[in-house]
């Protein structure tokens, strides 16, 4: 398996040529977890569900790389200033997953439930920068199965585990490396190590004027203190 820092100047070249193979799935080190990004199209699904054994009513979630982008999927929302803007580590410290309604409610795809939709921010400015990149040289040819009649394009993403492990999400790299050989992963994106065992990051809901804290994680009460005022908070 081809290990490469997150950093080197090849990693999102080596990354799409992994996504152009018969098995286009990476294994991502991120700060906190490990994960698994794919395209965002429906030969991704199919090889994240084969890679995970992926347990059925599942959908997964996305890295954007252009936040503005993103955003402009969000439906009657009104987005706080803090989740308006592109992230930066001087406003706060840790990452976060952000779900949106983004369709009608009755809107089910691999990538939406209900008319929501999950994406994962990174606060970190090497993973910023890399999926950036990365979306850019994969904005063409796009797949509108998943998120039909929108410009978006953000990889997919899901934890490096597989589905309903009792163990939970994968924080070391020794299991890393196990779970990557055992199940067919050719390349490892590594960030600057892992450096914490805390596990996978917060999960905020928005509905309108309405913010629900769906899932705990590292971080979480700095990133509340962020927010702004009007916004009515359930933990």
């Amino acid at each position: 398996m081809q290990e490469i820092s997150i950093h080197d100047s090849q990693a999102v070249s080596e990354t799409i040529r992994v996504f152009l193979t018969e098995k286009p799935v990476v294994m991502l080190e991120l700060p906190c977890v490990y994960g698994l990004i794919a395209p965002c199209n429906l030969r991704g699904v199919s090889v994240l569900d084969e890679t995970k054994l992926r347990l059925p009513g599942k959908t997964y979630g996305s890295i954007p790389g252009n936040f503005n982008r993103f955003v402009r999927l969000a439906s009657d929302h009104v987005l706080p200033p803090l989740f308006k803007r592109p992230i930066n580590p001087d406003s706060f410290v840790s990452s976060f997953f952000i779900r949106l309604r983004v369709a009608e409610e009755s809107t089910s795809t691999p990538t939406i439930r209900n008319g929501s939709h999950q994406a994962l921010f990174l606060s970190e400015l090497p993973f910023q920068d890399f999926f950036e990149k990365l979306e850019i040289s994969l904005r063409e040819p796009t797949d509108t199965s998943l998120f039909p009649g929108m410009d978006y394009t953000g990889v997919l993403c899901t934890s490096a585990n597989i589905s309903g492990d009792s163990e939970g999400s994968i924080t070391d790299y020794d299991r890393a490396i196990t779970f990557a050989r055992e199940r067919g992963i050719s390349l490892l994106l590594r960030g600057d190590g892992i450096v914490s065992n805390s596990g996978s990051y917060p999960i905020f809901s928005f509905e309108k004027n309405t913010l629900r804290v769906a899932r705990s994680g590292p971080g979480i009460q700095e990133l509340l203190r962020a927010l702004p005022r009007g916004f009515e908070l359930i933990e």
